[in-house]
């Protein structure tokens, strides 16, 4: 991706990261780009996101907790992390993509 000189942005249409076909540009805003990374599924997430502090099986630690009944205290005070992280996470705020095992 690189940016115009009229503000948008340049995404790629290839399958493949290292293709630097020009016929494979394409101009669109910042939201365009970030939404067809999402598509392509080419963003970091969960643990592979380089500022993670939480891993998948913290996550199903809080998802267990929260069915046996534990408050968004006591979960956040086994779990280690702050009140707001386990709210964050049980309202798919944060790791939406684990939020099937939230029921």
């Amino acid at each position: 991706m690189g940016q115009s000189r009229m503000g948008c942005a340049c995404s790629t249409a290839a399958t493949t990261r290292p293709c630097v076909n020009p016929a494979h540009l394409f101009l669109g805003t910042q939201a365009e780009n970030v939404a067809d990374m999402r598509t392509k599924k080419r963003h970091q997430h969960g643990e592979r996101h380089g500022n993670a502090k939480l891993t998948e099986a913290l996550i199903r630690d809080i998802a267990c907790l929260t069915f046996t009944g534990a408050t968004r205290s006591e979960t956040a005070l086994r779990v280690g992390i702050s009140q707001h992280q386990v709210v964050d996470v049980v309202n798919g705020r944060a790791w939406r993509h684990m939020q099937g095992i939230f029921g």
